[in-house]
């Protein structure tokens, strides 16, 4: 067992915790605390993405408190991710917000274990820079999952090597949804299916449907072995049913996705 697992293990002991994803492939780990009350870290991936990842995990709301000071010292912005239950997280968000973090999304965590091919979507298609304004529009008005792209994220998407935007065009040559999403994970065989949109005047006809086919498709072409998208809905039912229609499901009450800023 590696240092990573061995305080991911000690981690699940304690009662309040962040999300501690698997793996350990990350540039470079910083211990903040270790102790029986509260263990903390954390993580920098390779890459050039301005938010480094607390993951903590500690006896009492007040263990957790105990870190404003080492986290002011690392002068970085952080991402901490909170899973429970509604009622349950609440004293440590309150904690969260004490340390200066702000709450930038809350969502349902779904998952789909061991992807498997899903049937040919034959209306759907890699979409193309042609279309960037009219791809804006309809991702506004999203099935409940991430917000949506300024449309210079949704350029940089089009053109990106790791990630995804897919085209529904109905039998009349009409542009009607879209899927975005990318790979991730040290592995990078990790889905994340970030946005999915159908104009409201197509739905009802299984096109969100055959967009999900589609993009998990893609990311089995390119090595994908499981996927998670964030349902920020949550109150959703009908965007629910459409994705557990595909496989996936929750993984256990919400997320509350936490961000601070060095002062």
């Amino acid at each position: 067992m590696n240092d990573y697992e061995a305080l991911r293990d000690l981690a699940q002991r304690l009662a309040g915790r962040s999300h501690w994803p698997e793996g350990d492939a990350y540039s470079e780990i910083t211990v903040l605390a270790k102790d029986r009350d509260l263990i903390a870290l954390v993580l920098r991936e390779d890459n050039d993405k301005p938010f480094a990842s607390l993951l903590w995990a500690a006896s009492t709301p007040a263990a957790l408190l105990s870190l404003t000071a080492a986290i002011d010292a690392l002068d970085q912005a952080l991402v901490t991710t909170l899973p429970g239950k509604m009622g349950e997280i609440k004293p440590w968000q309150r904690v969260l917000e004490e340390l200066g973090f702000g709450l930038k999304d809350l969502h349902i965590d779904m998952r789909l274990g061991t992807l498997q091919p899903m049937p040919e979507a034959p209306l759907v298609r890699m979409a193309l820079q042609s279309e960037l304004m009219d791809l804006v529009a309809i991702e506004r008005v999203g099935i409940g999952v991430q917000g949506s792209h300024s449309p210079s994220e949704l350029r940089e998407r089009l053109v990106s090597s790791n990630g995804a935007v897919l085209a529904l065009e109905t039998p009349d040559k009409r542009v009607a949804g879209l899927i975005t999403g990318e790979l991730y994970g040290p592995q990078r065989d990790s889905l994340f299916l970030r946005s999915m949109s159908v104009i409201p005047d197509e739905r009802g006809k299984g096109y969100g449907r055959q967009l999900a086919h589609a993009f998990i498709n893609w990311g089995i072409s390119l090595g994908a072995r499981k996927s998670m998208l964030w349902l920020n809905d949550i109150n959703n039912k009908v965007a629910r049913q459409l994705y557990e229609s595909v496989g996936y499901r929750a993984n256990g009450g919400v997320e509350a996705e936490y961000r601070y800023r060095p002062k």
